[in-house]
């Protein structure tokens, strides 16, 4: 099937989100440090559409189960935008799989076990990833080897953990991207509630 373009309205995205969205096709490792309420879940979401409706196999990985159900329910939301018959959604799988060949999986961190044997996968998203242990990282890692897949950890900082220690190492690297955003960079947030 041939690919073409098909347009989702998305939430109203502020310049970091977008930002955030246009570097995923340019590095393969992106970190975003942002304050909370900055939008992070909203750009998750919205740049697994974006890169499903590319052809890309998406896994979106947040730390608890009750997170991971809000985002179904959200991300079903923006899927129902697209033509009828685009889109099949899969209830026990939590997984939307697009016509073009992209798909996107809504995953859990509660037990990084769980995560191991998957192939394939394009892109993998990590909503508040310094609140997932290490092991996430560890088991999701080698399933992005075969398809050279790339990486989007989306957090606000929690201590010196190993999100952080990815961080600083992160520094060193030229296949990695760093990105900050202050939560007033948030043009949604109300000044009054950051005094």
């Amino acid at each position: 099937m041939e690919n073409k373009t098909i347009d989702v309205a998305p939430p109203d995205l502020h310049v970091g989100q977008i930002e955030v969205i246009k570097s995923l096709d340019k590095n393969r490792y992106t970190i975003v440090c942002a304050g909370r309420r900055w939008g992070k879940s909203t750009l998750s979401l919205v740049s697994s559409v974006d890169q499903a409706l590319k052809g890309q196999k998406v896994w979106l990985i947040f730390p608890v189960y009750p997170q991971s159900l809000e985002a179904w329910l959200n991300l079903k939301s923006l899927i129902r935008q697209l033509p009828e018959q685009y889109a099949e959604i899969r209830e026990v799988e939590k997984r939307i799989v697009l016509r073009n060949g992209g798909s996107i999986q809504i995953k859990s961190a509660n037990k990084p076990e769980s995560l191991r044997g998957a192939g394939g996968i394009s892109l993998v998203i990590f909503d508040e990833a310094a609140y997932m242990d290490k092991e996430t990282w560890e088991t999701v890692r080698p399933i992005l080897s075969d398809s050279l897949g790339k990486a989007l950890f989306c957090t606000t900082p929690n201590g010196m953990n190993w999100m952080y220690q990815l961080y600083e190492n992160a520094k060193l690297r030229d296949d990695w991207k760093i990105l900050h955003y202050p939560t007033e960079s948030n043009p949604n947030i109300n000044r009054d509630e950051l005094a």
